[in-house]
């Protein structure tokens, strides 16, 4: 079985490979460069948006999709994004996340589909 890797023109995190219907699709996020110092709450992250690759077959070409999904169209987030995945039942694809927006001294935690 041969090995392919692609490389990105741009950072990628929390990779998640997916087979649906045949065709890999290859779910990223990515965090954008911050000053915030490191502390327990992950103030420091800073995830911009979800990336998305497909691959036809193994070794063929990898097409970009780019931003599929960025945290300022997601109007009830307001601080962070964190690790997607996705999941396809009955032929409906489904991307969930879990994001944050802060409430008072608080971050509240929720998940997106």
């Amino acid at each position: 079985m041969a090995v392919q890797s692609f490389k990105s023109h741009t950072t990628h995190l929390h990779r998640r490979p997916h087979n649906f219907a045949g065709k890999l699709y290859i779910f990223h996020s990515r965090d954008r460069e911050s000053d915030i110092a490191f502390n327990d709450n992950g103030d420091q992250y800073d995830m911009a948006d979800y990336h998305d690759f497909s691959l036809e077959k193994s070794g063929g070409p990898v097409t970009d999709h780019g931003a599929v999904l960025r945290q300022e169209d997601i109007l009830w987030v307001s601080k962070q994004l964190w690790a997607p995945d996705a999941a396809m039942e009955n032929g409906i694809y489904y991307r969930y996340f879990p994001c944050s927006r802060p409430r008072g001294n608080l971050q509240d935690r929720y998940c997106g589909v």
